[in-house]
Order: structure tokens, then sequence, then C-alpha cells
């Protein structure tokens, strides 16, 4: 099973376990993968390289979505968009077997991650955020949501402290969990609190300030947007962020939010980041660019 997947199985299994809707999901998917098995007409469309994954999600929902619950067509459908089409019936019978073994575990929210790869915990947090987002009721909840991640990410960043105990791998992940939910449960919604906790329990995350800086642009994204991260020495006008707004929303194509984030040691000038761009107008980068120039080290207080 591919490592966002997981992380998408994982979030659907909280959310039946919390809901006490866990036998039923067992047996939605269950009857699904039967269906798939007795009928080559269907194992053909699902395995069909020509159909789009959206076409095999559509199958899946016509199929699913009237008579399951909404977690059984949430899991199948991303199973069939994700998943290497050869591979589908056997990821279907992978999420049977983490669907029995969940049963009798209560305590889903504390469950933690083993791997040995950063990549595989980041691909994780990645299908298990786009989960709960899917799963969100509304718009606006989403809205909420980018919010919460964005401001605790600019308090991780801005409290060294804070970012060392929580990158504390000596420390249990149970205690540094203890800490998060000591700080926000009463504070942000509990999707942004589930995202936030499972940066932790998706094993070797040491980044967490990029980790949720990374999860805000999924949520723009799956509000059709994009986020445009600016740091500034000083904070921006409400026009100056208005004109940096309409022209990347121009050059993207889509509408682009900003978010603002001062920092002092940048001297002048504005750092611009969008997914993989940047673009470094800073007074601190052109005296770096100068004195790279000259082939001398310059001194920073």
């Amino acid at each position: 099973m591919r490592s966002t997947l997981w992380g998408y199985v994982t979030a659907v299994i909280e959310e039946a376990t919390i809901e006490g809707q866990l036998d039923q999901i067992y047996s939605e998917v269950k009857v699904f993968e039967d269906a798939v098995l007795s009928s080559n007409a269907l194992a053909s469309a699902l395995a069909d390289p020509d159909f789009m994954p959206s076409t095999r999600a559509a199958i899946v929902s016509d199929l699913v979505a009237s008579k399951g619950h909404p977690l059984t067509t949430m899991v199948l459908r991303q199973i069939v968009i994700a998943e290497h089409i050869a591979k589908v019936v056997e990821t279907i019978n992978e999420v049977l077997h983490r669907l029995e073994q969940s049963r009798g575990i209560s305590d889903v929210l504390d469950l933690v991650e083993t791997n040995d790869s950063r990549q595989i915990a980041k691909m994780r947090l990645y299908g298990y955020a786009l989960a709960l987002f899917h799963r969100a009721l509304s718009t606006e909840v989403l809205d909420e949501v980018e919010d919460e991640l964005f401001r605790f990410a600019r308090a991780v960043e801005n409290s060294p402290e804070l970012r060392r105990t929580l990158a504390d791998i000596v420390l249990p992940v149970n205690i540094r969990l203890g800490i998060i939910r000591d700080l926000l449960a009463s504070k942000v919604s509990p999707t942004t609190l589930r995202v936030i906790s499972y940066v932790l329990r998706a094993g070797r995350m040491r980044d967490m300030v990029g980790a949720l800086d990374e999860m805000v642009s999924l949520v723009a994204f799956e509000r059709g947007r994009r986020v445009a991260q600016v740091r500034s020495a000083v904070v921006p006008s409400a026009s100056q962020v208005a004109e940096i707004s309409a022209k990347l929303t121009a050059s993207e194509g889509v509408p682009v939010e900003v978010r603002v984030v001062v920092d002092p040691a940048l001297l002048g000038g504005m750092v611009i980041t969008v997914g993989t761009t940047m673009i470094d107008g800073t007074v601190k980068h052109k005296l770096d660019e100068l004195a790279e120039d000259l082939g001398v080290s310059r001194v920073h207080s």
C-alpha cells in the first residue's frame, strides 16, 4: 500500500472507530471486494489504464455511495485513485485486514506509526490530512483549519524551546502529544488538533513547521486555491498584499491567498514562496550575493 494511502486509511479507521461504525465499514468494503472478485466487467473497469482515476472513482461512487457509509465511499474511491491499477484488489484486501485488526482498539488517536523513513512519514501525513479534509463538512471548516494550522506553525517557529521539545526524539511521543493537546485542546478544531498530532504520530517527522506549512497548502489546494507565503522584515500594507495576491493569481491561473510571516532578520524586502517557486528580494539576500561576488564572507550579527 502506498504511503499516502496508508495515512488516508489510518484517518478513515479513526473516524469509523470514533463513530462506532468500524464493523459497518468492514462489511461494506468486503461486499465491494466480493463484487470485484466475482465480476470480470467490474474488475476490468477498475484495472483499465485507459480510464482516468476520476472515472474509476465515479464507478465506485455509483456502486457504493447511495447505499454505503460515506467513509466506505471515501476509502474505496481513494484506493482506485491513488493505488496502481494492478494492485487495487490487493490493496482492498489489505484495508480489510487493517480494519479487522483495529477492532477492539479504543485509543486510536494515540497510536504511533513505526517506520524508518522521514519521506514515508511525510507521505503518510499527506494522506492522513487529505482524508480529514475530505471528511470536513464545509468550506468554512476548511477555512478555520487552514488558519489554525498556519497560526500554530508560526507559534512553533517563533518558540525555539517548543520547537526543540516537539522535535526531541528522546522524549516519548505520548509526552509530546500531551504537550500539544494541553496547548491546543480548547483552542482549535478537532480536525486541526488531529492533523498536528499526526505530525508526531507519523514517525520521524523532525520539521514540524515545514510539515504544517505543507498542510496549509494542502487545505488551500482542496479549496481550489494556492498559498503564497510572504516573509517580510516588516508587516506589508494591505495594498501590497492585495497586489501580490492579484499578480500571483494571474500567473498561477488559480486564486492565490497570501500568508504573511514577519521576519526582522531579513532586514528589508520580501521572500515570496509559492509551492516550489521562491522569489527572494530581501536586503539580506542582496548583501549575501554582493559578498559572494566580492569573494568575502559577510559577518551576520
